[in-house]
């Protein structure tokens, strides 16, 4: 189904009111001396790089994403999921602001998914889409970089705990929403145990729980091997780029990116002040509510083949607006570029 025409009118016009007013401020931050372009140059374009790369590969060879996405899914995600957890493992009070933080955001962009999906009228599969694009935040190749540009490398370990908590979220709510819109939910609920994500995550706990030590230099190549899969998952969305029809699904692609950016903006700088956020905690937190849809969003949408066309480009769509985001969340913090 598609979106009313009052509705799409509206979010794209405020948007439009969004874009100037971030613009004028944008020049009035250049002017001072300092601007975002370093970042967008040291984080945007070589992530557009990997896409585009994919995009190309996908009209050129036109392979099956999906396959790709499997390989992911089932081999690089979980190893990076269980090194991560033992690299940094968690501890209650240092970790319970970020985790409240990414619960609270979570819940929040899950029901307005859930609001949003009854009211448009979408049908199961398009719902699930919604739910992956609200809900996905973009920690790992995307927002590491940019809160370690802005804040430094004394954010790295909140940012870490976010992954985590990020990665744990794809290998359960995320499979939820991907496998809802084809299954029962019972059923929906059944298939996080069929991806060995969560096994990921179980692993690494019962290592932290038992004390078992793992040689470094053994952790340090699984990690590495581990993280080629964020390389591969941006080729793989540019891989599914290739594949949608814009002309069909134009209008609902820019309605949830400016949906996903605006309602992940403002919940996320509300929650941090919220939970008594401040300082490097609190742009920390502001930065990462400012992220794009989640990378894993487009795996588990592709291999759930919950409106893949729809999670891909929206993904692809914030992730070239998320700069006005980020430059409306400092400017609200006071604190430039």
């Amino acid at each position: 189904m598609g979106i009313p025409l009052w509705f799409a009118v509206l979010v794209i016009g405020t948007s439009g009111l969004l874009v100037l007013l971030v613009t004028r401020l944008w020049l009035c931050t250049c002017c001072g001396g300092s601007g975002p372009i370093p970042v967008i140059a040291q984080v945007v374009i070589p992530l557009l790089a990997l896409i585009g790369a994919g995009w190309l590969l996908g009209r050129w060879r036109q392979p099956d994403p999906g396959a790709i996405a499997d390989v992911v899914l089932y081999l690089f995600m979980p190893i990076l999921m269980f090194t991560s957890l033992v690299r940094d493992p968690l501890t209650l009070i240092g970790a319970g602001r970020y985790f409240g933080w990414y619960a609270g955001f979570t819940l929040i962009t899950w029901g307005a998914a859930i609001i949003g999906g009854r009211v448009l009228r979408w049908p199961a599969p398009e719902r699930g889409a919604l739910g992956l694009v609200l809900t996905g935040i973009n920690v790992g190749s995307f927002g590491l970089p940019v809160v370690l540009f802005v804040v430094g490398e004394q954010a790295l370990a909140g940012v870490m705990l976010l992954m985590v908590a990020s990665n744990a979220a794809a290998g359960t709510l995320g499979v939820y929403l991907a496998a809802g819109g084809h299954l029962p939910p019972l059923q929906a609920a059944l298939s996080i145990f069929r991806l060995p994500l969560i096994y990921g995550v179980a692993a690494a706990l019962v290592v932290q729980v038992t004390g078992l030590t793992i040689p470094d230099h053994w952790l340090m190549a699984a990690h590495n091997i581990g993280m080629v899969g964020p390389t591969i998952s941006l080729v793989v969305l540019g891989l599914q780029l290739s594949r949608i029809d814009w002309s069909g699904a134009g209008v609902r692609i820019w309605v949830l990116a400016v949906s996903k950016l605006a309602l992940g903006t403002v919940a996320g700088l509300l929650l941090a002040r919220w939970l008594g956020a401040t300082g490097d905690d609190l742009t920390t937190l502001a930065l990462i509510g400012c992220m794009p849809t989640a990378i894993n969003s487009v795996l588990l949408a592709v291999h759930f083949k919950c409106c893949p066309d729809l999670v891909g480009g929206a993904c692809l769509t914030t992730t070239l607006l998320s700069p006005l985001a980020l430059t409306a969340a400092l400017m609200w913090l006071g604190q430039p570029w």
